[in-house]
């Protein structure tokens, strides 16, 4: 099973047309404050299926939604995963992150020129993101002249990443 949760605190969205036939919203800014967006995945239940069946994959959307969106800032957020089914426990090893359990505080972003689409594609400007995780690593300031993220790469292009460790240039594409 799956549980997310999301909640703002305050903010403003303002949206200044919304195309029903292209899909398409055009959003001069968001800005939002006390986010709280939390994803925990549970071990599927038994059921009385064989279990062979291989769920069908949707086809992709010829139209996904399209958000546009000038500027985009996020104050104080927070984001946690918990993948239950992966791993039943936290682990609390001093300075070591659990991948699948993250809880990340501090959560601040401002972006420019912001794309996000309803097939989870995402691009624009970032111009600047902090964040700390529960077992200590921070991200005091990230930022990229272009970033592109969707379910097969996730690039930043002329970005700086300082930590609370290192600082690092250039491109980072995975």
């Amino acid at each position: 099973g799956k549980r997310m949760f999301a909640s703002v605190g305050t903010g403003a969205i303002r949206i200044n047309k919304w195309d029903f036939k292209a899909n398409t919203i055009e959003a001069p800014i968001i800005d939002l404050n006390d986010v709280i967006f939390s994803i925990a995945e549970y071990p599927a239940l038994e059921t009385d299926d064989d279990g062979d069946k291989i769920p069908e994959k949707s086809p992709p959307d010829p139209n996904p939604l399209r958000a546009l969106v000038g500027k985009l800032v996020l104050r104080n957020a927070q984001f946690s995963l918990d993948r239950f089914d992966d791993t039943p426990t936290r682990h609390e090893f001093a300075g070591n992150m659990d991948f699948s359990h993250l809880s990340v505080r501090d959560i601040a972003i401002e972006a420019d020129s912001v794309t996000a689409s309803s097939d989870l594609a995402f691009s624009g400007r970032l111009r600047h993101l902090a964040a700390t995780e529960q077992c200590g690593f921070s991200i005091q300031h990230l930022e990229s002249n272009e970033v592109y993220v969707n379910d097969t790469i996730t690039a930043l292009y002329g970005m700086r990443l300082e930590t609370n460790g290192s600082t690092l240039g250039d491109t980072l594409a995975l």
